[in-house]
């Protein structure tokens, strides 16, 4: 029996009912929510200055819904074509340039070229930790860059996960103590020690068609290099943000399902899709452009919300503004 959102005849009421021992919070009538709603609200800023906020959308209620992924770790977003999946990773990498600088927040974009979405619009950005990668090939290179790249990298060196008198040797600081245990506590010591040069940054890796990037000839290896990247994650300061438009247990693996908690799901083909990724039907009766279902990794409540937009043409103002602040050396 699908999810009927549609409780009241009344399209200003909202309603919340139990479904398979879990809250729904449903709403009928929509209103256009932006992206700027997040950013510029009252000049105070819903988001805030944290660098691993990121806006969720508008709630049944009215409530525009944020949330960290320094307590999430990772996010799946599922969603077919013309359902607002990849609005909302645009929105996603649009609200990170604009708020944080490069040596704050970095990012790496995989994703093919579509009719809808052009990644490539990102492209020169000084945000990314790689050029835009648009096929399967480049993205088993860039995962394994990664991982050699973040086991090279100072934030080894946190959460006590190595033998600090046996690697500190290989780094010019002198400040890294077992006490340390994430990123924010390791920028926040050096502060005052070092230029913001020295800062550890966060990591965003986006992949926006999953499935698609993946070959039948290099699956197992990107899923296995995959499952490493994602255990690290949460630890070392690298959130995944993975799309796809087939959410079966073939293509989002159960290995990879454990170390994502966040799960976000619009409009997907049927309820097999659904059930994968949310653990429950009902995506697939969304309304579709940004109607979604959002289950966040630190509550069982599955929310229903209106994700943000952002429009091509304000992508492209920002893109174009950072790289002219970038010619300038203002970042």
């Amino acid at each position: 029996m699908a999810i009927d959102y549609r409780w009241s005849v009344s399209l200003n009421l909202y309603d919340e009912i139990s479904y398979n021992k879990r809250n729904i919070i449903g709403y009928d009538e929509r209103e256009p929510v932006y992206l700027t709603d997040f950013i510029n609200a009252d000049k105070n800023p819903i988001l805030g200055n944290v660098i691993t906020s990121y806006a969720v959308g508008k709630t049944a209620e009215g409530k525009y819904l944020t949330a960290d992924l320094a307590e999430q770790g990772n996010i799946v977003v599922a969603g077919g074509v013309g359902s607002g999946k990849n609005t909302f990773l645009n929105s996603f990498i649009t609200s990170i340039i604009c708020r944080f600088k490069p040596v704050e927040a970095r990012i790496m974009i995989i994703g093919e070229v579509s009719e809808t979405t052009n990644w490539m619009n990102y492209q020169g950005i000084p945000h990314l930790l790689l050029p835009v990668i648009d096929n399967s090939e480049l993205t088993l290179a860039a995962l394994r860059m990664l991982l050699n790249w973040v086991m090279c990298d100072r934030r080894v060196l946190l959460n006590g996960t190595f033998d600090h008198n046996s690697i500190i040797k290989r780094f010019d600081y002198d400040i890294f103590s077992p006490s340390i245990d994430s990123i924010s506590e390791y920028n926040s010591l050096i502060r005052n020690k070092f230029d913001e040069d020295h800062k550890l940054p966060y990591i965003y890796v986006i992949i926006s068609d999953f499935d698609k990037l993946v070959s039948e000839q290099n699956y197992k290896e990107i899923t296995i290099i995959l499952q490493q990247l994602l255990k690290l994650s949460k630890a070392y300061g690298i959130h995944f943000v993975i799309g796809t438009e087939r959410p079966s247990h073939e293509i989002y693996t159960f290995c990879m399902d454990n170390d994502i908690s966040t799960k976000i799901s619009f409009k997907v083909e049927d309820k097999l899709n659904s059930i994968a990724v949310l653990g429950t039907q009902g995506a697939e009766d969304l309304l579709g452009k940004g109607d979604m279902l959002y289950l966040s990794g630190t509550t069982d409540m599955l929310y229903r919300v209106q994700a943000p937009y952002v429009s091509s043409s304000a992508i492209s103002a920002i893109v174009q503004t950072i790289s002219y602040m970038k010619e300038k050396h203002e970042i």
